[in-house]
């Protein structure tokens, strides 16, 4: 166990393999900066702003809500929360000047982007990954906040092989830039394991 702190003007990579719930747990990080009274931005290339409520609501909810409470939820959001519309991709520049327009027009103090090869020409432009990063990180510490990027590993063995720092996809200018490098990892042979020995308890 080890504290951790996202300072303003500094950038986290959020990392981790295909279906290993990098974009829930950056959900439950932003509402946890929310219940704190910080402001949160989201550009979700992959997913709409409805989707994206609706796991946060059940997230904050601890299960499916009642009407009321997804009301008084979406009220405390309103001036605390910020979606970005994009679909598919955007270009670095267009990124750039999203985060601008949220941190200075709408005071967020934390924008998450879901996720970087969505904001760069693809995955063998080392340069446009090492770029966009450094720019990430110069416009972080001129407006004072927090940028989280969720980013992919590489094929790994096999999906009960933990990844580390050295698996992040693309650039190492990537972790060697960002403040923090945070990997997400499922443990999915102790869920099955997990999930067997229920379903055994529930037979007898």
């Amino acid at each position: 166990y080890a504290d951790i702190q996202f300072r303003p003007g500094e950038v986290s990579v959020w990392a981790g393999a295909n279906g290993h719930g990098k974009s829930m747990v950056i959900s439950q990080v932003m509402f946890g900066f929310m219940q704190q009274g910080y402001r949160c931005g989201v550009a979700s290339f992959e997913m709409l702003p409805e989707a994206l409520n609706k796991r946060l609501i059940m997230q904050a909810a601890g299960g499916v809500p009642t009407v009321q409470y997804v009301k008084d939820f979406l009220s405390w959001t309103s001036d605390r929360l910020w979606y970005a519309d994009v679909r598919g991709s955007a270009s670095n520049k267009d990124m750039l000047g999203i985060v601008r327009y949220a941190a200075i027009e709408h005071s967020m103090q934390h924008f998450f982007i879901d996720n970087l090869m969505c904001c760069v020409s693809g995955e063998d432009d080392y340069n446009s990954q090492k770029d966009f990063v450094f720019e990430l990180c110069g416009m972080a510490r001129e407006l004072g906040i927090h940028i989280h990027v969720v980013h992919h590993v590489r094929k790994l063995m096999d999906e009960k092989t933990i990844p580390g720092k050295f698996d992040i996809k693309g650039s190492g200018s990537i972790t060697d830039r960002v403040d923090n490098a945070i990997i997400v990892y499922r443990n999915k042979r102790k869920e099955a394991e997990l999930q067997k020995s229920d379903r055994e308890l529930a037979d007898d």
